[in-house]
């Protein structure tokens, strides 16, 4: 403000000093406009400069939250990875072990000595009941494709050695097609000495992209 009544005092001089004639108003306005002409400049110029520093204060905050952002999701992604691995490994071995039981208990060998069938029938039950606690909490893990086959495994097996039960365990008191049992038992063997294992590698094939493990 100070400032501003000086250029007026000085302009008051100014025109005093050449008359007030018009050659004294034109120099006054050309010199008005030169003088704002630069304030204008000069602001612009500090607008401009104060802009970029608020700018570069926002983008390096930008950067900032992505950094934290993106270590936040590599962190998360490094856990549900390590989860997925223990699971997919825990989950592998009650696969396994729910068909080695099943083809046991169908299996066309027998020997003196072995567990009977209704003892093996029951070492299958409890390998389904551990499969399908573990799995069942945990399919959320898992891709929709892979529990799917998944389902697809236990349900073949589950209706195999239900099969085997009521035709050949338990079924010769009311079959009526004497060969029936060997039939089914027949089946039963074959199932899981062929279509099972495809079911269980594709799984470890499906289980190897989810770890992003290549295949050689």
């Amino acid at each position: 403000m100070h400032a501003v009544n000086a250029l007026g005092e000085f302009l008051k001089q100014f025109l005093l000093t050449l008359g007030g004639t018009a050659v004294a108003v034109a120099a006054v306005a050309w010199l008005a406009r030169s003088i704002v002409t630069q304030w204008l400049s000069k602001d612009v110029e500090a607008y401009k400069t104060r802009l970029k520093a608020e700018s570069d204060v926002a983008l390096e905050r930008v950067r900032s939250d992505l950094q934290i952002a993106a270590a936040r999701r590599s962190i998360e992604f490094s856990r549900i990875h390590e989860k997925r691995l223990e699971i997919i490994s825990e989950l592998a071995g009650k696969i396994s072990a729910f068909h080695e039981r099943v083809s046991a208990y169908v299996s066309t060998w027998e020997w003196a000595g072995a567990p009977s069938k209704e003892e093996r029938r029951k070492l299958v039950r409890d390998a389904l009941a551990e499969l399908n606690k573990y799995f069942i909490p945990r399919r959320f893990f898992l891709p929709k494709r892979t529990i799917e086959k998944i389902d697809a495994f236990r349900a073949g097996l589950y209706k195999i050695s239900t099969d085997f039960r009521f035709f050949v365990e338990q079924g010769r008191d009311f079959k009526h097609d004497p060969m029936k049992d060997m039939d089914i038992w027949t089946q039963a063997s074959a199932y899981t000495a062929k279509e099972a294992p495809k079911l269980i590698a594709e799984l470890e094939d499906d289980f190897r992209k989810i770890l992003g493990i290549e295949q050689t």
